[in-house]
């Protein structure tokens, strides 16, 4: 394991899995302590934060429904309370990945019917 990101923080949003999951690990493998968000479904960031600790590394879970009312307030409370309680209760955050995305808003905005100019009717 390198230690070129030692004592740095990470926070990865939708690090479940792809390239979110290969960011978080990447960071992990380089030492810092990742926040390995998940919007709603627990079993693909479980599997990633104890396979990033098994590796050698330091992560932790922090879960929040991106896209509705209160998210960012979700996810940075999970985030603090989780760097509490595995960064000796320092709460700075050094490394922001967004990578995740919201298909279900794409998926209903182009089953709307548009006309010949892309404009929706």
């Amino acid at each position: 394991m390198m230690t070129r990101l030692a004592n740095r923080t990470a926070l990865v949003t939708g690090a479940s899995r792809g390239i979110g999951r290969a960011t978080a690990e990447r960071l992990a493998q380089d030492g810092a302590l990742v926040a390995v968000h998940y919007n709603t479904t627990p079993t693909r960031p479980t599997m990633s934060s104890p396979g990033i600790v098994a590796n050698g590394g330091r992560a932790f879970t922090a879960q929040a429904e991106l896209g509705v009312t209160g998210d960012v307030d979700t996810l940075f409370d999970a985030l603090e309370a989780g760097l509490k309680e595995h960064n000796g209760g320092d709460v700075r955050l050094d490394i922001l990945v967004n990578n995740a995305g919201v298909m279900g808003a794409a998926r209903r905005r182009t089953s709307r019917r548009t006309s010949s100019t892309g404009c929706s009717r």
